[in-house]
């Protein structure tokens, strides 16, 4: 499962924008991964890699898209090494972004 959206420049602070699109002016969208996740039975077999490849697809259908971005908890190092080889990149860290049964994590951005 994946779930992404479109999101105007102009919606998001500017911190980020500064550090994930390079010229806002022509680029006024930015692709939003929310969740990306596959049954544990399934990993592996690059059912993900395929999801991603097919919104990057869609991505770059979209001239005024300039990125995709997403989050990740900075302790699962599966997922941030998955992200690593299909070319994503850690820009910042963000400290207490995730709340899970009353515990706060940072996340990679």
């Amino acid at each position: 499962c994946i779930i992404g959206a479109f999101v105007f420049v102009s919606k998001c602070k500017s911190k980020s924008v500064e550090l994930m699109v390079p010229n806002p002016q022509r680029h006024t969208r930015m692709f939003y991964i929310m969740t990306l996740g596959t049954v544990k039975e399934f990993r592996g077999r690059g059912l993900a890699t395929t999801l991603l490849e097919r919104c990057f697809t869609e991505i770059q259908n979209d001239i005024e898209c300039g990125v995709s971005y997403l989050h990740v908890i900075t302790y699962n190092r599966a997922a941030i090494q998955f992200y690593e080889k299909l070319g994503f990149s850690r820009l910042e860290e963000i400290e207490n972004y995730y709340l899970i049964d009353g515990q706060k994590y940072n996340c990679y951005l």
